[in-house]
């Protein structure tokens, strides 16, 4: 049963492929967001999803957070298709489709405190980007939410 949800997002993003030298300090960008959206839950699985609206080419984009407790999925779809994998204090390989071809992209979370439970609840990541090897961003991604009923 999919059950609806308000869900909040805030993402920080330091981007660092601009990034040639120490002058170049990078300056992140805060975005913060309110969502409705859908919540499934299983046995072991919490399960949000939300449209952000629309994306360049006016596709829909989709995002899923899947939470597995100490494990937690972000799949994105729109513009860009991405699957990005978080465990704590550890790296992933993970796929984003730039749409010409796909980019392997290696996800280190820094940080990931998973407190989402069917009553509602928050989500916190804090983890990086590689791109073949380099350093692209590094991202904290904070997420909140509550039975829309509840009027979070």
């Amino acid at each position: 049963m999919k059950i609806p949800v308000d869900i909040n997002v805030k993402i920080e993003r330091t981007d660092f492929s601009n990034y040639r030298n120490v002058a170049d300090v990078p300056v992140p960008s805060t975005t913060e967001n309110k969502y409705k959206g859908l919540m499934t839950v299983s046995k072991r699985l919490l399960r949000l999803e939300y449209d952000e609206g629309t994306g360049i080419g006016g596709e829909s984009l989709k995002t899923v957070v899947s939470s597995f407790g100490d494990f937690v999925s972000i799949s994105r779809s729109g513009t860009f298709n991405s699957s990005l994998f978080f465990e704590e204090d550890k790296a992933c390989d993970c796929v984003c489709d730039a749409g010409f071809m796909p980019m392997n992209l290696r996800i280190y979370t820094k940080r990931l405190l998973n407190k989402l439970s069917p009553d509602g609840g928050k989500l916190e990541l804090d983890y990086t980007v590689e791109i073949v090897g380099n350093l692209a961003e590094a991202n904290s991604f904070k997420l909140s939410f509550a039975p829309a009923n509840c009027g979070s």
